[in-house]
């Protein structure tokens, strides 16, 4: 699957709740040997959520644990969510469907 294909699709989970746009991935550089660029890139989660761009400059609410000043930042930015991967049930040609949050 390439990246491009998950970019922008909007997500719900299995009761039809809207819960935003996958604008990035969260990744693992520990899969299978891909010539020279090593171990293939496994997805952890995807980045969902009105914030998605402050996520991937690093400043996501649930990864900043340092002084208060980064936290207000990040705080500003909204709520980005992480789905992990291992929730998503379907990807259809026009959304991506998950398990709802326990």
């Amino acid at each position: 699957m390439k990246l491009s294909e998950l970019l922008g699709k909007p997500v719900v989970d299995d009761q039809g709740r809207d819960l935003g746009v996958v604008h990035d991935v969260a990744a693992t550089q520990d899969g299978p040997i891909t010539g020279a660029f090593g171990a293939a890139l496994q997805v952890d989660a995807l980045v969902v959520g009105a914030s998605g761009l402050w996520a991937r400059i690093g400043f996501s609410q649930a990864h900043i644990a340092g002084p208060g000043i980064l936290r207000g930042v990040a705080r500003l930015g909204g709520r980005t969510d992480e789905i992990a991967w291992d929730r998503v049930v379907r990807i259809d040609g026009d959304r991506i469907t998950v398990r709802a949050a326990g």
